[in-house]
């Protein structure tokens, strides 16, 4: 499995790692980062991110994502 976007700290905020807070939307329970990028290698599912991260969309849009399809993780 890979990261779990409501249990793993894979968010920066302040310098420190965070677990996002949820937007207003309901999203699946089991929602893994890998869910919430597109179908182009490299982008994000901007819409869906907003959706589930809320006020935390922009963190999560500002990280950068491989261009290869790799699982994902937390560095």
């Amino acid at each position: 499995m890979g990261v779990r976007v409501w249990e793993d700290p894979w968010l920066f905020r302040d310098g420190a790692r965070v677990v996002p807070q949820r937007g207003s939307q309901v999203v699946n329970e089991e929602l893994t980062v890998a869910n919430l990028m597109g179908d182009i290698p490299g982008q994000w599912n901007e819409k869906l991110v907003r959706d589930a991260l809320g006020v935390d969309a922009e963190l999560a849009l500002a990280l950068p994502l491989p261009t290869m399809s790799e699982e994902d993780r937390v560095y």
